[in-house]
């Protein structure tokens, strides 16, 4: 699967073989997916509704989901599952929800040892398994000094 656009039209998502094949369209113009993990599907989130287009072809379906607007991870989610943040905070708290039902369940919080000084940690990336995950912070520390005896 890739995504793409042709002259004077707008991107969307394809599938070729990999001997470099035809493209045949799977979105319509102006929509881009990414595969689901089995590989069958683009999955398309846009607003509250998800949609499912299948690579052989047919009909795409649609659903309603609760999902919020979230900060999610630098690469691509695949699948039924996304994880993501519904605010900046700290710690940030990261949940995994189902595309299909809406449902959150916590996944992990994401805070270094020494919180001093930590205002920010939206920045994070998770593997496609979602066993490992990075993710960096912004700290602002400073130094108070006291100083008598000036006159």
């Amino acid at each position: 699967m890739v995504s793409g656009r042709e002259p004077g039209k707008q991107a969307r998502s394809y599938v070729t073989d990999m001997e470099g094949g035809p493209l045949t369209p799977v979105t319509p113009e102006g929509v881009q997916g990414i595969p689901t993990e089995d590989g069958k599907e683009v999955v398309v989130r846009q607003g509250e509704t998800v949609t499912f287009y299948p690579l052989a072809g047919g009909p795409p379906r649609s659903v309603k989901t609760r999902i919020p607007d979230l900060t999610l991870p630098m690469g691509n989610q695949t699948g039924r599952y996304i994880i993501g943040a519904e605010k900046s905070e700290v710690p940030l708290k990261l949940y995994r929800y189902d595309t299909v039902t809406g449902e959150r369940k916590p996944w992990k919080e994401l805070v270094p040892a020494d919180r001093a000084g930590v205002f920010n940690t939206t920045v994070f990336d998770i593997t496609p398994d979602a066993r490992w995950y990075a993710y960096s912070y912004v700290r602002d520390l400073s130094d108070l000094y006291l100083v008598e005896g000036l006159h």
